[in-house]
């Protein structure tokens, strides 16, 4: 049976309010903070309970917004893709994880976007969100905790909630140039070179310039040993907040929308 036009529409437009209404709520702290949701929400999405409907960020805090529906779970992530993309967000090295499972690099790319478009991410493995990567941190680390801000909304028989950290800007700060940090963290946003350099005023290969000091000065090779690194610091409690008095502004970052 196919759904009529205007119940389509309908429902895309109920979820929009509710996305919204729960990522002004977790940027203003009108949602609670809990300190072990983000490994919930590991298992949720690899069981196939929840899926990612955005990403977004303010202008101090990033984001995931996740469905969920009532009843029977959807299709988990197989085994082989989910153990690859677990070996691949712990270990952070994707070359190492091939020869782990006897499989080429483009092979792992392959199984990457499979487990991540069961998800609900449309995003390559290179752009994945870094709360994603410390929700899959937390899940392998027990007793770890990362106070993560919840929000949710029930419409009809579906559960929405966002699931926010503050982001990196201080940590970074103590650690890099100022020029670096702006960079690093456009990086972590899932920002390409192109759009970092427009941002910021600066040339394709003064970006490329500044990651590499980056990931030298840090000690991480790539995008994600960065977010790696930073997953282990959000669950050591040493990532902490930076006071941002500017009014938030919400950026969202389109994902995947799949729906059953």
């Amino acid at each position: 049976m196919i759904p009529r036009f205007d119940v389509l529409v309908g429902g895309l437009h109920a979820e929009r309010k509710a996305v919204d209404a729960l990522a002004v709520g977790a940027a203003t702290g009108q949602s609670l903070d809990d300190e072990t949701a983000l490994a919930g929400l590991w298992r949720s999405l690899t069981a196939g309970t929840s899926r990612i409907v955005e990403t977004f960020s303010t202008s101090d805090r990033m984001g995931l917004a996740v469905t969920s529906r009532l009843g029977p779970p959807l299709q988990p992530i197989a085994e082989r893709p989910l153990a690859v993309l677990e070996r691949v967000l712990v270990a952070a090295q994707q070359k190492a994880v091939g020869y782990d499972f006897d499989a080429s690099p483009s092979n792992i790319t392959s199984v990457l976007k499979q487990a991540l478009a069961a998800m609900g991410l449309a995003c390559l493995p290179s752009r994945l969100p870094l709360l994603l990567v410390v929700a899959a941190h937390a899940a392998r680390t027990p007793g770890a905790t990362c106070s993560v801000r919840v929000g949710s909304q029930r419409v009809g028989e579906i559960l929405y909630q966002t699931f926010t950290l503050h982001d990196a800007t201080a940590w970074l700060g103590e650690r890099l140039t100022l020029a670096q940090g702006n960079v690093a963290n456009a990086w972590i946003d899932g920002k390409t070179h192109a759009e970092i350099a427009a941002s910021c005023n600066i040339s394709k290969r003064t970006v490329a310039n500044h990651l590499a000091a980056v990931y030298q000065t840090l000690k991480v090779s790539g995008r994600l040993g960065l977010l790696s690194l930073l997953s282990a610091e959000y669950l050591a409690g040493r990532v902490f907040h930076q006071h941002c008095s500017s009014a938030h502004e919400l950026m969202p970052i389109p994902a995947a929308h799949l729906r059953s």
